[in-house]
């Protein structure tokens, strides 16, 4: 597999924008362009592993839009889908387990401490944090990989960072 084609399923290849991918170039933010990724092959046999994701309102939109690009029907939903803007971690990570969902963040200075409070005192579908200066196409694979090949119940209470 190339770098600059992939195949989401059989029946649709997807070119890259490589400005796309790393953040570079005069349309990175606006191109609408599919993100090329290497995906692992059982995201052609499974359709839904049963892992939700919650963006958190600092995760890069790039990613989102990368990751929907990528699998159609991986399920994740934006801060604004939630209503999280301007909610403090806390009522962040409440919303993110009453709706079942593992919180995808940004936030490596506060978001760890909270959650370790959090998951003192109640159940929580997981945390995923991403670590700075990793190229977006890497933590869109990263995200892909966990959820094509993990099931929901395999992430509760767990606070990951990614890359894995």
């Amino acid at each position: 597999m190339s770098t600059s084609e992939t195949t989401v399923d059989k029946r649709k290849p997807q070119m890259a924008c490589e400005a796309c991918v790393y953040g570079r170039g005069p349309h990175a933010k606006s191109c609408e362009k599919p993100i090329a990724v290497a995906l692992p092959r059982e995201l052609d046999r499974k359709v839904n592993s049963g892992v939700r994701f919650q963006a958190d309102a600092n995760l890069d939109g790039r990613i989102i839009r990368g990751l929907r690009r990528a699998a159609q029907e991986i399920d994740i939903q934006t801060s604004a889908e939630a209503g999280l803007g301007g909610l403090d971690d806390t009522d962040v990570l409440r919303i993110a387990a009453d709706s079942g969902r593992v919180l995808v963040s940004q936030d490596r200075r506060t978001m760890p401490a909270h959650f370790a409070r959090y998951v003192a005192r109640a159940q929580s579908p997981g945390l995923i944090l991403l670590r700075g200066a990793i190229p977006i196409a890497a933590d869109i694979e990263e995200l892909l990989l966990i959820w094509s090949a993990s099931e929901a119940d395999e992430w509760i209470g767990r606070l990951v960072w990614i890359p894995l």
